[in-house]
């Protein structure tokens, strides 16, 4: 179990694809309400399922609240394939900029499908690896705060 610093419902990983997306306070898009942000993340993710052949649309009002598992609780501009949530995510705003964090609850989902997502999202794409010492940096920060009981049932 991990607690997500954007929050939201209990999410099953393993076969699927998560993803973050980062938007800075300076940039246009942070000035618009979350839920739009929301809506256009999911619209461009929903198009680019559909590009590679999965039929999706996107849930068009709040489904009642079922449990603590995320995806059986379809809220707004959900993405949903054959009545099922297939993804879904959270956001967390502050003065410096909104995280929305997401996970698409399909299998074998190839670098088409992520390279049409990422143009749909951004005017510009840069693909950057991350460099060792701040791989090991986040590894340590990650055992010493967010890998322990005290942040992990903090709610």
């Amino acid at each position: 179990m991990v607690r997500r610093w954007t929050g939201g419902g209990i999410v099953p990983h393993g076969e699927d694809l998560t993803y973050s997306i980062m938007i800075g306070s300076n940039d246009e898009t942070f000035s618009l309400p979350s839920k739009i942000v929301y809506q256009r993340v999911h619209a461009a993710l929903g198009r680019a399922l559909r590009e590679i052949g999965i039929a999706t649309v996107l849930t068009e009002m709040n489904e009642p609240k079922l449990s603590e598992d995320c995806f059986a609780n379809p809220v707004v501009s959900d993405v949903i394939e054959n009545g099922k949530k297939i993804a879904g995510a959270a956001q967390r705003k502050t003065r410096s900029g909104l995280l929305h964090q997401g996970s698409i609850q399909r299998e074998n989902l190839n670098g088409k499908f992520r390279s049409i997502f990422g143009k749909l999202l951004a005017k510009r794409l840069i693909t950057n690896n991350i460099e060792m010492d701040i791989l090991s940096a986040a590894e340590k920060l990650a055992a010493a705060k967010y890998a322990t009981g005290a942040w992990l049932r903090r709610r």
